[in-house]
């Protein structure tokens, strides 16, 4: 990781989720990604194991 001494310390985290993205098996996907500056710390996808039948269900 190169973080600049100048730079200002600034954490953000993403995530973002697909519903039933997957046409063949209909699972949703999730993801994140944590930064420090322009550093990635940490990021997953992972394929859900369980299928929502709808996106409010999904939501739950």
């Amino acid at each position: 990781m190169f973080y600049a001494r100048d730079s200002p310390l600034q954490l953000l985290a993403y995530s973002d989720s697909t519903w039933a993205s997957d046409p063949t098996d209909q699972r949703s996907v999730t993801g994140y990604c944590i930064l420090l500056g322009s550093s990635p710390l940490a990021w997953k996808s992972k394929k859900q194991a369980a299928v929502s039948w709808s996106s409010t269900e999904a939501e739950l």
